[in-house]
């Protein structure tokens, strides 16, 4: 009877351990999981004289700019070389880098909305955005867009928008053309577009498993918290069913009471799964 409870208490210990570092781990990844979301939503601000210009536009450095006053106007195909980020405000911003003149702000980083149009092709989640003709627009990377800057990755599609307006726009080949603007959710990610270049698996499980762009540390995580749900349930469940079937191998008038421990157990490692399962939803999926 003795070792039976011997046996009991170390289980609660391993138990009440495991859902600790479990818990730890589960906070952790979720600051983690919000820092990442965070940490890139830094603005900054800047002079402007296109009075055209609105949140959600994509903008470049203009030629007015100096080393002392930097101004900014819409990007389009004549200074698209000069791209810099897309406009915010201050209150999208976890931190905003600016002056007391600043009357812009441009971010190049985090997830926004932004302007795109249907001049490429109707925009699908998970399309990698460029700039495009129209000022301020994005537009779908097309078949020949290899060398391009990237600069952002749809989070929704086009037609999920409900507010959508037309404009008429030249074009070399066509002589002009109607098209669609809108505006959709994006995560803004600057870079030159390699066509042939594949996605890393991470990236690519993550996702086919939500079915948005999911950054490869975010998997990452995850699959770190289900290693050690895995390891730390067999840990419990293994050392469950051999005190058990020890401690009645040892006292078999103890069977009701051993039974009854081993059902606990067997809720507190089916608890620790489950919280387990939720941190990897808050790495995913938020």
């Amino acid at each position: 009877m003795i070792s039976s409870i011997i046996g009991t208490n170390k289980m609660k210990s391993l138990i009440i351990k495991s859902f600790l570092l479990l818990y730890i781990i589960v906070i952790g990844a979720s600051f983690m999981s919000s820092f990442v979301s965070a940490e890139t939503s830094v603005s900054k601000g800047y002079l402007s004289k296109d009075k055209d210009l609105r949140s959600g536009m994509a903008v470049s450095l203009s030629d007015e700019s100096s080393n002392e006053q930097q101004y900014v106007e819409r990007t389009a195909t004549s200074n698209r070389s000069k791209y810099i980020g897309v406009v915010t405000t201050i209150d999208q911003s976890v931190v905003t880098i600016r002056s007391e003149e600043s009357t812009v702000y441009v971010s190049d980083s985090g997830q926004y909305q932004v302007y795109v149009s249907d001049l490429n092709g109707d925009v699908s989640q998970g399309d990698v955005l460029v700039t495009s003709p129209i000022k301020g627009v994005l537009m779908r990377l097309g078949d020949d867009g290899n060398g391009q800057t990237k600069v952002a990755i749809a989070l929704s599609d086009f037609n999920d928008s409900q507010d959508i307006q037309t404009q008429t726009v030249q074009t070399s080949a066509e002589g002009s053309r109607t098209v669609k603007i809108s505006r959709i959710n994006a995560e803004l990610s600057s870079g030159t577009v390699i066509k042939d270049e594949k996605k890393q698996f991470f990236s690519v499980f993550g996702e086919s498993l939500t079915g948005k762009p999911v950054s490869e540390i975010r998997v990452l995580v995850a699959c770190i918290i289900l290693l050690l749900v895995l390891i730390i349930e067999g840990s419990i469940l293994y050392g469950a069913v051999s005190s058990s079937i020890t401690a009645l191998g040892r006292n078999p008038l103890s069977k009701a009471a051993i039974y009854k421990q081993l059902v606990h157990t067997s809720f507190l490692a089916l608890l620790i799964l489950i919280v387990g399962i939720s941190g990897i939803y808050v790495v995913i999926w938020t």
